[in-house]
């Protein structure tokens, strides 16, 4: 152990730990080497750092000192090169959040975390668009040693990354809103039949919504809607020369005229009734089945259906078809119709039927007016429209018998509207 020999002043590393190096001062005339047991000759500023070096203690010369960055990088370097032997026993190389240190062997995790103060901040709670809504009231955070299966309680190893990991977030609670997709109405085919293929509904669109925040999230597709099919046709066998003659708005005055003209002419035609004539006329009703004709639907009060609710579609048509006892087709009044009257007819069980000839009588008081549009329009398969009440039918009574003789004349056969479908 070196020893200074100066007034009566000494200077020594306690007992039992190992020497270290003393360097005076430039002015100084003697250096003290390791191992050199001789007497020196001090300064008078080196004996005052002497003396304050002894009262404080040999113990504070070997309190142990923070490393350079750099001399810890080349121990790390050097420590990884020798591997786990690589601490010559000097300790432990670590890092910690990145910054590389010599740990004393036996330092665990945990210990060194606090030394270095890492401290995990704890999650974020988070809104339903990802935004921080409260910051540190989620899962706690952890202090993890990378790459490893060990504790952060257990002893680090040599070449251990120790790091703070910021907790889980969690995002706040959401509640789901419905809403309905509308549906399409598709037409598919041509002809003067209407029925419905297929009945349309809804589907559902789902939005989240944050409880807390109520922001809207993602929108979800819960289900597809269905579109409505209505489906025309005509029903005709290609090349087939038949025809379908029809009433409308009856029964009224002219129909026992009309259904004389009929029988006379042997041939069956079908009457689409209004329910509220019907029940004044019940008696025309019986003529009309007796005569071997068809009764179909025309409503009750002759509104236009399109204006109306599907409740109020289904009383105008179930309270005639309750009165007649049950209908196969209906005709929309001004022939309007859209998807709900096609609904709610076709739950009733009922085919829309409109026209391919419409001889326009509603409007004209001329017989050969008739006539010239029924042989502009007539063609195989023809349901012909024609009127048997809502006014002075007169031009009807005198142009139907005509038109049935050129039909039967041309080879047309003449059927109830069930028997042409």
């Amino acid at each position: 152990m070196t020893n200074f020999n100066e007034t009566s002043d000494s200077l020594g590393t306690p007992s039992g730990e190992p020497d270290f190096p003393w360097s005076v001062s430039p002015g100084s005339r003697r250096r003290a080497i390791p191992g050199d047991t001789g007497s020196i000759r001090l300064s008078r500023s080196e004996r005052r750092r002497a003396k304050a070096t002894s009262r404080a203690g040999a113990i504070s010369a070997w309190r142990p000192r923070l490393l350079d960055l750099p001399v810890v990088l080349a121990l790390a370097v050097l420590g990884l090169l020798l591997g786990p032997a690589g601490s010559l026993g000097m300790g432990q190389f670590v890092t910690a959040q990145g910054t590389p240190l010599l740990v004393s062997p036996g330092t665990t995790g945990s210990q060194l975390a606090q030394l270095r103060h890492l401290d995990p901040r704890p999650g974020a709670k988070l809104d339903i668009a990802g935004d921080v809504r409260s910051p540190g009231t989620a899962h706690p955070g952890s202090v993890e040693v990378l790459n490893s299966e060990d504790s952060p309680n257990a002893v680090l190893r040599h070449g251990a990354e120790l790091v703070a990991v910021e907790g889980r977030a969690i995002i706040e609670k959401v509640t789901r809103k419905s809403e309905d997709i509308p549906f399409q109405t598709v037409t598919e085919g041509e002809g003067s039949v209407v029925v419905l293929a297929q009945r349309g509904e809804p589907g559902v669109r789902e939005t989240l919504v944050g409880v807390g925040s109520k922001r809207t999230g993602a929108k979800l597709v819960a289900k597809d809607p269905v579109n409505t099919v209505i489906r025309r046709t005509s029903g005709l066998a290609s090349g087939q020369r038949a025809a379908a003659l029809t009433f409308d708005d009856g029964p009224d005055t002219a129909t026992p005229q009309i259904l004389t003209i009929l029988a006379q002419k042997g041939v069956p035609a079908t009457f689409f009734v209004l329910g509220g004539n019907a029940s004044a006329l019940p008696n025309m009703i019986d003529k009309i089945r007796a005569g071997g004709h068809e009764i179909a639907n025309h409503t009750w009060s002759h509104p236009d259906l399109t204006r109306l609710n599907a409740e109020a579609i289904k009383k105008e048509l179930s309270r005639t078809s309750d009165l007649l006892g049950g209908c196969a087709f209906l005709r929309p009044p001004y022939g309007s119709y859209n998807a709900t009257v096609t609904t709610v007819a076709g739950e009733l069980g009922m085919r829309l039927a409109l026209w391919d000839v419409d001889t326009r009588d509603w409007e004209s008081k001329d017989k050969d007016a008739i006539l010239r549009t029924f042989h502009a329009e007539i063609k195989p398969g023809a349901i012909i429209l024609m009127h048997d009440g809502g006014g002075d039918r007169s031009a009807t009574v005198a142009a139907l018998p005509i038109m049935i003789d050129w039909l039967l004349s041309n080879g047309y056969a003449l059927t109830t509207l069930s028997g042409l479908l």
